[in-house]
C-alpha cells in the first residue's frame, strides 16, 4: 500500500526543489521574513510555487493551522491544486477547493431556493475538510467570513490573495470582509503582476490589508488629498508631482518587485476603412447617432458611445435590443493576412464582443474556442489547432499556453492593462521557446488607436514604478 501511495503522490512530479530559480529562492526568503507583504512578480515567474514553498517551510517550523488561498475561480480550481503535484518537495500537500459547481450531481433535480440552500450546505461542509490548505474564489470571501462569524471562529491564520489587483476598490465586499478578520490573521501575502494598472489610487486598499493603515492611514480621503489632485471638470483624480515616488518609498520594504526581461514584441497592425465607412464613424462619434438606413443606433452617453465605437472599429455593433448590425470585414481581412504570413504557426486570437466570436467562427470554420473549463488547454499545447479563439477574461489567469504557439492577435481592443498583461502572459512565460508576437488590430483614426496607445503607455508607467521600487529596495539593503 505504501508503494501505491508513493506512486500516486509523485506521479505528476516534474521538478525538484533544486530546480527553483535564484529569483524564486529570493522571493521565498522575502516572504519568510515579511509576514505581511506583496510579491509584484511578472506573469510566469512562479508565484504559486513560491507561496507553496513558504507554506512547506511554515509547517516544518511549527505552524499547524489552516491556510486560506483566495484566487480567481479558474486559478482556484485548477492552478493551485495542480501546482503542488509537480514539485517533489510539495507533492505531499493536499487542498480542498471550497466550491460547489452548478453541475454537481447532488444538485440534480433541485430548483430555485432549494437548490441554493443545498449548494450553501455542501459548500459549508467543505470547511470541515481535514486538509490544511483551503482554496476559495474571490467572490465567495464575503460568504466565508459570514459563515465563520456565525461559528465564532476564524481558522485561517495565514491568508494568500492571488491576483491582488482585484482588491483595488476599498468599497468592495471582498475588501470589507477581509478587513473584519484582519486582527486574526498573522500572515497575509498578496500576489499580482499589476498592482496599479490604472492608477496609484488602487494601492490604498491593497496596502491597507498589509499594514492596517500604518503607511497611508485608515481612510482613503486623507490618502487622496495628500497624493492626488481632483479635476472638477473631468471628475477625475490626478497624482501630484513627486507623489508617485513618495508612495513607492513607503511601500518598498514590504513589496518585492521582479520583472522578467520582456520576450514579446508588439506590432500595431494599421487597418484602413473605406472613406464612406470612416465618414460614418466620425459622424457617429460627433453626433452620438448612427443611421444605418433601416435602424438608428443611439450612443446615449460617453461610456456607451466608447463601447459602440470600439464595436464599430471591429466590424459590427449591437443595437439596444442586442441585434447585431454588420459594418465591415476589414479586421477579418487583416487577420487572414496574418494567417498567410505566419504560414503553419498557430494563432491565439483574442475577441471581446460576442458578435466578433460569431463572425470569426464563420470566417475561420476550423478555429476552436477556448472553453470555460479550460479543457482546450492540453490540445492547444500539443499544437493540434491552427487557430484558437479566446476571451481575455476567460484565459487571463492561471493558464499555461506557452507550448502551443507564440503569435497572439488582439482582434477587439479593450481597455484593461491587467487583462492585457495577463493575456500576453499566457504565451510569454517560462517554457516559451520563441519571442511572443502580439498583433494589435487597430483601425486608423478610430478609438482603437487611443486604446492601443494607452495600453502601451500604462505598461511603460507600471514598468517604471517597478524599476523605482527595485532601486529603493536596493538602496535600503545596500
Amino acid at each position: 500500500m505504501l508503494d501505491d501511495y508513493l506512486r500516486e503522490t509523485f506521479a505528476d512530479v516534474r521538478w525538484t526543489e533544486a530546480d527553483l530559480r535564484p529569483e524564486q529562492r529570493e522571493a521565498i526568503e522575502f516572504v519568510k521574513a515579511k509576514p505581511f507583504s506583496a510579491l509584484y512578480l511578472d506573469v510566469g515567474t512562479g508565484k504559486t510555487v513560491i507561496i507553496l514553498s513558504l507554506i512547506d517551510w511554515l509547517w516544518l517550523h511549527g505552524y499547524h493551522g489552516k491556510v486560506l488561498i483566495i484566487a480567481p475561480i479558474r486559478v482556484a480550481n485548477r492552478v493551485w491544486p495542480n501546482e503542488s503535484r509537480q514539485w517533489s518537495h510539495l507533492a505531499y500537500m493536499s487542498m480542498t477547493v471550497i466550491r460547489v459547481e452548478d453541475d454537481d450531481p447532488r444538485l440534480r433535480g433541485l430548483r430555485g431556493p432549494a437548490r441554493t440552500v443545498m449548494k450553501h450546505r455542501l459548500r459549508e461542509a467543505l470547511l470541515d475538510s481535514p486538509d490544511q490548505i483551503h482554496v476559495i474564489n474571490q467572490e465567495a470571501v464575503d460568504w466565508l467570513v459570514g459563515v465563520c462569524a456565525r461559528k465564532k471562529t476564524w481558522p485561517y491564520r495565514v491568508v494568500i490573495f492571488d491576483e491582488a489587483s482585484r482588491l483595488r476598490d476599498h468599497r468592495s465586499v471582498t475588501f470589507r470582509a477581509l478587513r473584519k478578520v484582519l486582527p486574526h490573521i498573522k500572515r497575509f501575502h498578496q500576489l499580482t503582476a499589476t498592482p496599479a494598472s490604472q492608477t496609484y489610487m488602487h494601492l490604498f486598499s491593497q496596502i491597507f490589508l498589509l499594514d492596517q493603515g500604518e503607511r497611508f492611514g485608515r481612510n482613503i480621503t486623507p490618502f487622496r488629498e495628500r497624493y492626488f489632485i481632483y479635476n472638477f471638470w473631468a471628475r477625475t483624480w490626478k497624482i501630484r508631482e513627486g507623489a508617485a515616488q513618495e508612495i513607492e518609498r513607503k511601500i518598498a520594504d514590504i513589496c518585492l518587485v521582479r520583472r522578467r526581461e520582456r520576450d514579446f514584441l508588439i506590432s500595431v497592425r494599421r487597418v484602413e476603412l473605406a472613406p464612406r465607412v470612416m465618414a460614418d464613424y466620425h459622424q457617429f462619434e460627433r453626433d452620438l447617432v448612427l443611421d444605418l438606413g433601416d435602424k438608428v443606433i443611439d450612443g446615449v452617453n460617453g461610456a456607451v458611445l466608447c463601447a459602440k465605437l470600439l464595436q464599430y472599429a471591429s466590424g459590427a455593433l449591437y443595437d439596444e435590443r442586442r441585434v447585431v448590425h454588420d459594418i465591415h470585414d476589414e479586421k477579418i481581412e487583416e487577420l487572414k493576412s496574418i494567417v498567410d504570413e505566419t504560414i503553419d504557426q498557430p494563432l491565439m486570437v483574442a475577441y471581446w464582443f460576442r458578435h466578433t466570436l460569431t463572425r470569426l467562427k464563420a470566417a475561420f470554420p476550423n478555429a476552436v474556442v477556448m472553453d470555460r473549463a479550460g479543457r482546450m488547454e492540453a490540445e492547444w499545447n500539443k499544437r493540434k489547432h491552427k487557430m484558437m479563439l479566446v476571451h481575455p477574461q476567460s484565459v487571463g489567469h492561471g493558464m499555461n499556453l506557452q507550448h502551443g504557439g507564440h503569435h497572439l492577435v488582439i482582434f477587439d481592443l479593450f481597455y484593461s492593462l491587467e487583462l492585457f498583461t495577463q493575456l500576453i502572459g499566457r504565451l510569454d512565460r517560462s517554457g516559451q521557446t520563441n519571442t511572443v508576437m502580439v498583433h494589435l488590430l487597430s483601425v486608423v483614426g478610430s478609438l482603437d488607436q487611443v486604446v492601443a496607445f494607452n495600453l502601451q503607455r500604462l505598461r511603460h508607467a507600471e514598468d517604471s514604478m517597478f524599476r523605482r521600487l527595485q532601486e529603493i529596495r536596493g538602496r535600503q539593503h545596500g
